[in-house]
């Protein structure tokens, strides 16, 4: 845990740095950029003892893959073709188990950081949310599932820029990653949608519909994927007491609903839609840890959903933005030091030397 509170404190010393010192105006992308190379640095160089899959990559893949010819790796695969080339290329490239672990790090994170960057306008909460989401902790641990959300971040572009053909290749690309990245996919659709607070009449209703129904809905889902998918990650957390993020993602729609001007651009509207269904998916994570691994391509999102919001907020509203602002940042922080579990064991950190 002193790694990641050491992050956290270097992350507001540069705030005060930044905004009183330096550059107000800069402010924001310098202390996200501040921010993700600190937890780029503690993932690359990372003990393979963080993380619940580090040593299974490394010795189940990428080590063993050196003595392995392409063509047997091709015939005999059993997991995703982006990712076994992926593998593969590194093994024919470097012996160094480290440098692996450091280069899937970069290509998962990098993106984020760049979307983080650009498209959020405040970089303490945004940064927060990123501890508590669940992100934070799964990029120790899951390589390829890892870098399939980070391809979530082009696809959301070649979305924002209607660029269709573009995209399905990016679903793809991702897809021969992890087969859950098929849920990119539903970023083109649910981003145009133009729902607006007149749509609230039918949204709250269908929600406590599929809420209410949840068991249901998860059981046919269950059978319609043969059950297979679902039992090679039962083992994870099994029931995944996830309620509480589940009421954050309730209160978190209901904010952006009611303070949101909806005047504002299709882009933030778009984004205010891709935290409806990220809330909706949550509605069955304490069914079965994997729905919150599909949920993960939608839940990137959601710190730019907030700041978007706050920044493009009702004139009567500002205050209470700044207000809410500064409640959630504190209690994303607390949360995360006293309150956060650690299924993926990576809080005893400690350096690969």
């Amino acid at each position: 845990m002193i790694a990641y509170v050491s992050l956290i404190t270097i992350f507001f010393i540069s705030g005060i740095f930044f905004r009183h010192i330096w550059n107000k105006d800069k402010a924001v992308p310098a202390m996200i950029t501040i921010f993700f190379i600190g937890y780029l640095f503690l993932l690359c160089f990372r003990a393979d003892s963080v993380g619940a899959d580090t040593q299974s990559y490394l010795y189940r893949y990428f080590y063993a893959f050196h003595s392995i010819p392409l063509k047997e790796l091709l015939q005999n695969r059993t997991d995703e073709l982006g990712f076994v080339l992926f593998v593969k290329v590194l093994a024919l490239l470097t012996e160094n188990g480290q440098l692996f672990l450091a280069v899937s790090a970069l290509v998962s994170v990098l993106p984020i950081m760049i979307f983080y960057r650009k498209e959020s306008t405040e970089a303490a909460v945004c940064c927060s949310f990123f501890m508590i989401s669940l992100l934070f902790e799964f990029f120790f641990s899951g390589i390829r599932q890892g870098i399939a959300i980070g391809l979530a971040v082009p696809a959301y572009y070649y979305t924002r820029q209607k660029k269709l053909i573009h995209f399905i290749f990016i679903v793809a690309l991702a897809v021969s990653f992890h087969v859950s990245a098929i849920m990119i996919a539903f970023i083109y659709p649910i981003y145009h949608a133009r729902i607006t607070s007149k749509w609230l009449w039918f949204v709250i209703p269908s929600m406590t519909v599929v809420y209410l129904n949840r068991k249901v809905v998860f059981t046919l889902l269950f059978e319609l994927f043969g059950g297979k998918y679902f039992e090679k990650y039962s083992a994870l957390t099994g029931m995944t007491k996830q309620y509480g993020l589940l009421a954050l993602f309730i209160m978190l729609s209901v904010y952006c609903f009611i303070v949101l001007d909806e005047n504002a651009s299709q882009d933030n509207l778009g984004l205010r839609n891709i935290l409806l269904i990220a809330t909706m998916i949550q509605f069955f994570a304490p069914l079965h840890s994997i729905v919150s691994r599909m949920n993960y391509y939608f839940i990137l999102f959601i710190p730019v959903v907030i700041t978007r919001t706050n920044s493009n907020c009702k004139f009567k509203s500002r205050q209470i933005t700044r207000i809410a602002s500064f409640v959630m940042t504190m209690f994303f922080v607390f949360y995360f030091v006293f309150m956060k579990g650690d299924p993926l064991r990576i809080m005893d950190y400690s350096f690969c030397f």
